[in-house]
């Protein structure tokens, strides 16, 4: 009885587990059912001194026609960045949502960028939090009813 749980229930168990990690998680790519990121865009790198309105780590968001709209005023990043990526994933109703700089070559010191993006999937109807993670100094929250 065991060694047919171990040929038959464990793979079962195992795909059963990848197909609900894949179901749950922000994709680049577009499929069915699931949450995507796409729209990624980003200032020149700006100083301390041109912060103008907006305090650092701030985050302003907007729905239209169930898509998220997302701009990360004041990202932090190092100055040799080149581009920015971001990934998310979805767990009840929260979306929890990373920035990361890709640096090729890491420079001295840092400056900051106003980083925007769209996340489209999520299901109407419904109240989601939506949860910056790097943000200083603590992550930002923030509800977004579609």
């Amino acid at each position: 009885m065991k060694k047919q749980f171990f040929k038959i229930g464990l793979p079962l168990l195992a795909m059963a587990l990848v197909g609900l990690a894949l179901a749950t998680s922000c994709k680049k790519d577009k499929s069915e059912n699931a949450l995507t990121v796409s729209d990624i865009s980003f200032t020149p790198c700006h100083g301390e001194g041109d912060k103008g309105l907006y305090n650092p780590d701030s985050v302003a968001v907007t729905v239209s026609n169930k898509t998220v709209y997302v701009t990360h005023y004041n990202l932090d990043v190092n100055c040799g960045w080149q581009d920015i990526d971001v990934q998310c994933r979805l767990s009840n109703d929260s979306v929890y949502v990373r920035e990361y700089e890709i640096t090729p070559v890491q420079a001295n010191c840092s400056c900051e960028t106003n980083n925007s993006f769209q996340i489209n999937g999520l299901s109407g109807g419904r109240t989601y939090t939506l949860v910056i993670e790097f943000c200083y100094p603590s992550p930002i929250y923030k509800t977004v009813m579609l």
